[in-house]
């Protein structure tokens, strides 16, 4: 069984760009915990992302759906409020935003964790 989540990430000017990760989506000991110790920058975060949809990350690896020959897939908000509107939300939701990761459970708020 899968523990889903959505990996987004912000950047003032730009806008909110966001994943699904099928595998391992718990804060500890999944990837919220590879997120915090291993993609904390805006250019790694951003990087984490740059391939689309996920199947899982381990450490500082990460698995994208786009290298079994799939399409990418990234979704796009333009804006901050749009992404809190209408995003789908899954599991455990991580926003990478003003330098730090927060997440959110199900539909609930984010939170810097």
């Amino acid at each position: 069984m899968s523990t889903r989540s959505t990996i987004s990430v912000w950047f003032r000017i730009k806008p909110v760009k966001s994943v699904y990760c099928h595998f391992d989506g718990y804060i500890s000991n999944g990837v919220g915990e590879y997120l915090k110790s291993y993609f904390n920058s805006d250019r790694l975060a951003n990087n984490v992302i740059s391939e689309g949809d996920i199947s899982s990350i381990h450490g500082e690896n990460f698995e994208s759906y786009y290298s079994r020959g799939e399409d990418i897939n990234i979704e796009y908000f333009s804006t901050l409020d749009s992404f809190y509107r209408n995003k789908v939300k899954q599991e455990f939701n991580y926003l990478f935003i003003n330098g730090k990761w927060q997440v959110a459970l199900c539909e609930g708020d984010y939170k810097v964790f």
